[in-house]
């Protein structure tokens, strides 16, 4: 006996789902766009934070924390 949670959408919500998705994914990258702003705009982004952040010895322990 297999039961579900509910049944499975129709075209019309098909593309109220999609509608959704794309929508919400225009509002994250709107509040993304807004964070790099307000980072380049106090100074917190520059090149020489990125380039001491971002160099090989410390993208090796960025790349293993990220695998841990």
């Amino acid at each position: 006996m297999s039961s579900v949670l509910f049944d499975t959408p129709g075209p019309r919500a098909r593309r109220r789902h999609q509608v959704y998705a794309v929508l919400f994914s225009l509002l994250l990258l709107a509040i993304a766009a807004w964070v790099v702003q307000r980072f380049r705009s106090e100074g917190v982004m520059t090149s020489t934070v990125f380039n001491d952040v971002f160099q090989n010895r410390n993208i090796r322990y960025l790349w293993e924390g990220l695998q841990g």
